[in-house]
């Protein structure tokens, strides 16, 4: 937790140095890049749309020019056919002509007549047509110069953000920072609450608690220190008399092979039942008995300080 919030401070501190240098010029080089790509496509829009619409103005015109021309021949020959129709129609009637050459005349009319009415038709669909795809490629100039401007603008005001280094930014950034300190503080503070701290240095002797196991009354370890080994023998009450603080003692261990020198620390001050049973049938065991303790010289201590509660006996030397 510690590292992941020490990697939070970083992060932060490293986007405030980023915030107030502002961007970097490879990000401004790129986006004024991008902003000129923009420009050239809008102008490459522009004019192949444009073209089109030049082209389909000057389609309208040509429909127009040819649907004039070919109007004015048609019309000349329906009023020549009209005219042909109506002499020879008051020759029959006169009986100046036939039937059937009256009839030919009335047919060129008919055919005539029905050519103006086709060619007009058909000039006037070709030109509605032309005229609607011209008014959508219109259209169609103006919405993508509107688009492509718009993005034009985007790009611009990207430019000006990036380039920008804002107060506000720089202290939303330094809020950042501040708020991954106060929480590696915090997680330091949670960590330093975990440990649990001897009062003094010492040797661990035996561990009472595990991991995830609750503390229980024999408490979390047993712990001691074992550089300088203390014996406590039991003195019959009769012989403590004789004990002085400062006497030299030989202790022996069936833990260590060598005989243990030390020296009497303490004589206690209260009588106590023994704890400790000779062997010796012989022996009363319901003797008084006080606590001497005698205090292991380093080198003894060395040989015996891994084994904490051993049973030994000792020779206190009399002078």
């Amino acid at each position: 937790a510690v590292q992941q919030s020490q990697e939070q401070v970083r992060v932060a501190q490293a986007k405030l140095a980023q915030v107030r240098s502002g961007a970097k010029g490879g990000e401004l080089q790129a986006q004024k890049s991008e902003i000129a790509r923009l420009e050239a496509e809008r102008t490459g829009d522009f004019n192949t749309q444009s073209a089109v619409v030049a082209r389909l103005e000057a389609d309208i015109l040509g429909v127009t020019t040819t649907r004039k021309a070919t109007t004015e021949r048609l019309i000349a020959e329906y009023d020549n056919a009209k005219v042909e129709a109506d002499r020879y129609n008051q020759l029959f009637q006169a009986g100046a002509t036939s039937a059937s050459l009256r009839d030919s005349k009335l047919l060129v009319l008919k055919t005539t007549t029905r050519r103006l009415e086709e060619a007009q038709s058909e000039a006037n669909r070709t030109f509605d047509t032309l005229t609607q795809q011209l008014a959508e490629a219109r259209a169609a100039r103006v919405r993508s110069g509107n688009a492509r401007a718009q993005q034009v603008d985007s790009a611009s005001a990207t430019l000006d953000r990036i380039a920008e280094v804002r107060p506000a930014d720089i202290q939303a950034a330094e809020a950042e920072v501040a708020s991954a300190e106060t929480t590696i503080l915090k997680t330091q503070a949670e960590l330093e609450q975990a440990y649990i701290r001897a009062p003094r240095d010492g040797t661990v002797l035996k561990l009472n608690t595990r991991e995830g196991e609750k503390i229980a009354a024999a408490g979390l370890l047993d712990m001691g220190q074992t550089q300088t080994m203390t014996a406590i023998v039991e003195v019959y009450e009769s012989d403590v008399r004789r004990i002085k603080i400062g006497q030299s003692a030989k202790v022996i261990s069936t833990a260590v092979s060598d005989e243990l020198q030390g020296t009497v620390r303490e004589v206690g001050q209260k009588v106590l039942r023994q704890n400790v049973i000779n062997t010796d049938p012989t022996t009363n065991t319901d003797a008084r008995v006080m606590e001497v303790r005698i205090e292991l010289n380093p080198d003894s201590s060395q040989k015996v300080k891994q084994f904490t509660n051993s049973q030994v006996t000792a020779k206190i030397t009399i002078e």
